[in-house]
């Protein structure tokens, strides 16, 4: 059984960036969907909006439908799954996500952007580029991105926010429906010739395509729990960067992919440096930072590859505002007068301007940023960058660290990026499931190291803390790839 030829599909772990835009995907190609997932959020709601059959928490665990003669499965899902055994019992075919993109890819000519930092953003500029110059690409990105347009089953063409799914982790999140943070698709669904797809290198995921074209933005440690050792990540992105048929678009500023794919034949460098090609364009990004300068500069020279006229790519990335949890500008806390007032942290300038005036509120108006950061390299980028977009802000960060062995090994460049804010308070460690080993290390580790900093043992004394030393003049980022994104989106709340 392929995808293609599968009629009915039930989605194990529906709830995944990925798993979710093959479930809309297959819907539109008019295959019966279902899924499940261990708990609900913004996605599941999504996928249910569609009409498809979401079940949550212990009802998720129910029987696969009849019909079904085809599972897919997030890699998160593993074979001792009582879903995956179930389907292995009735002798239904099963395929991973990153086997379905395998398969996707072989009828379309494929761009797949690969990187440790930086692909969903890229991902997402390569679409719109694309769309813009009427090629009607089908594109998969691992983010949310509001110019890709979320449309229900109607599909008259306006946004909507989806209803929320029941079930166990469902309903209100401090007061509001996780429904309400609908920021755009995961999909662009278009008909045409060309698949853009963000690769993922962890546990080997890219390895089921063979690209005609690949951007990679750079080549750095992560995801060691999978790879163990710089020289195996190295590896598995030479071999993926071999089996691309035309054209690797390479970062020549980044130290990593210029380590690894230098004797490539069939590489077009790009970036800011000398190792850069010449791109005679003056751009005005909307998004921040000097990282986002390189991924617009990786679009626009796989867009020239593409034949692309450069008016185009230019209006294109000009237009782009960001994605999901990438800078993402989620709103404004509204602080009251009288805890700025008396705030430990109202420091020195802290005098009272005039309030904002609200519903029974009054107070100051503070941006809040969301931000998917959970790597050095990303920290310090996405605090460069808020220094570039609020030069007058003092720089509050609120990180939650992701998967005790990745803070092991990059405990010491946590520090060295953390120190960069001007406040920070650092939560507990978020733990995945089935991706720990137990591993002997906390937050407070990279706490005691930062002059200032504070430890909060959870989501919700990070919270407190926000509200009790938060400043007038602060920008507040809230970073990580956990449920921090949680805590930015209920503070904002009146």
């Amino acid at each position: 059984m392929t995808f293609e030829k599968a009629h009915s599909i039930y989605c194990i772990g529906i709830g995944g960036i990925g798993v979710s835009a093959i479930a809309r995907y297959a819907l539109m190609n008019g295959k019966q969907v279902a899924g499940s997932d261990s708990a609900g959020s913004t996605i599941t709601d999504m996928v249910a909006s569609l009409g498809i059959d979401v079940a949550i928490g212990d009802k998720g665990l129910s029987d696969i439908p009849q019909e079904c003669d085809l599972v897919v499965y997030s890699r998160a899902v593993p074979e001792d799954h009582p879903l995956r055994q179930q389907a292995t019992n009735r002798g239904i075919a099963q395929m991973s996500y990153p086997q379905v993109l395998g398969e996707i890819a072989q009828t379309h000519t494929t761009i797949a952007i690969a990187g440790a930092h930086g692909k969903s953003t890229t991902t997402a500029l390569l679409g719109l580029v694309a769309h813009a110059a009427g090629l009607d690409p089908l594109v998969i990105v691992g983010t949310l991105v509001p110019a890709y347009e979320w449309r229900t089953n109607d599909d008259d063409g306006r946004r909507r926010s989806p209803a929320p799914v029941q079930g166990e982790g469902r309903g209100e999140v401090g007061g509001a429906k996780e429904s309400e943070y609908v920021v755009g698709s995961n999909l662009l669904p278009g008909k045409g010739e060309y698949f853009i797809i963000e690769a993922c290198e962890f546990s080997g995921h890219f390895q089921t395509l063979a690209p005609d074209y690949l951007i990679i933005t750079n080549i750095d440690a992560d995801h060691l729990d999978f790879f163990k050792t710089q020289e195996n990540i190295d590896s598995a992105f030479y071999e993926f960067a071999k089996k691309t048929k035309k054209k690797v678009i390479a970062c020549g500023d980044d130290v990593g992919c210029r380590r690894v794919l230098g004797d490539l034949k069939n590489i077009i460098w790009y970036g800011v440096e000398e190792s850069g090609v010449e791109t005679g364009l003056t751009l005005s990004l909307q998004i921040p930072g000097d990282h986002n300068v390189l991924n617009a500069l990786g679009v626009i020279a796989t867009a020239r590859e593409l034949g692309i006229d450069d008016e185009i790519t230019k209006k294109a990335l000009e237009s782009f505002t960001g994605t999901w949890r990438r800078f993402e500008l989620v709103g404004y806390y509204t602080s009251p007068l009288r805890q700025l007032a008396d705030s430990p942290m109202l420091g020195e300038g802290g005098g009272i301007p005039s309030p904002l005036q609200g519903e029974g509120r009054v107070g100051y108006s503070i941006p809040v940023i969301s931000d998917y950061a959970h790597h050095p390299k990303e920290i310090t980028a996405t605090i460069q960058a808020a220094r570039e977009k609020y030069p007058d802000k003092k720089i509050f960060v609120v990180f939650q660290p992701h998967l005790r062995h990745r803070t092991i090994a990059l405990k010491q460049g946590f520090i060295e990026s953390l120190v960069l804010a001007d406040k920070v308070i650092v939560c507990e460690i978020y733990d995945v499931a089935g991706r720990e080993h137990g591993e002997d290390i906390s937050s407070k580790q990279i706490v005691d190291a930062i002059p200032g900093a504070i430890y909060a043992k959870d989501v919700q004394e990070a919270e407190q803390m926000i509200r009790d030393t938060i400043h007038q003049n602060d920008l507040l980022i809230i970073m990580g790839a956990g449920d921090i994104d949680d805590l930015a989106r209920r503070i904002i709340l009146l």
